[in-house]
């Protein structure tokens, strides 16, 4: 079910009580930080006995910033053509703590070079899997 993470509450969402797994691919790195904690803050407040998220986000490099590596100018572009600036990026090994404020635990994170079946030539996503802890 499509939701408006930007101005939409989880709430909105008809959860199973049981399980649910929230998924939230290439959607992350788009939103505020104060918008992606509000996120997670909702998710962990659902009313949901088992609760996973698949989600994806962009690197935050040691020199501050975010996105692909090597940088790519055709990449820059086409985002700010579509103004869709990368907002959201965190430190991979940061994760872990971050998920744990919110009461998630860190199953699995990898990086889509290791996940991908033929050479990739950009890094900077990362896909991981949480679960309320």
């Amino acid at each position: 079910m499509a939701l408006d993470l930007g101005i939409e509450s989880i709430s909105k969402l008809p959860l199973d009580r049981r399980a649910a797994i929230f998924i939230a691919e290439g959607v992350l790195m788009y939103l505020q930080p104060t918008t992606v904690s509000r996120v997670f803050a909702q998710l962990r407040a659902a009313p949901v006995d088992k609760m996973r998220i698949l989600f994806s986000f962009m690197t935050r490099w040691v020199d501050g910033t975010k996105g692909f590596r090597p940088c790519s100018w055709w990449i820059e572009r086409w985002l700010a053509a579509q103004r869709e600036p990368f907002s959201w990026a965190l430190e991979p090994p940061a994760m872990r703590e971050y998920l744990a404020g919110f009461g998630f635990d860190l199953m699995e994170m990898a990086t889509t070079k290791q996940l991908a079946s033929e050479p990739v030539r950009l890094e900077g996503e990362n896909l991981v899997i949480c679960e309320a802890g």
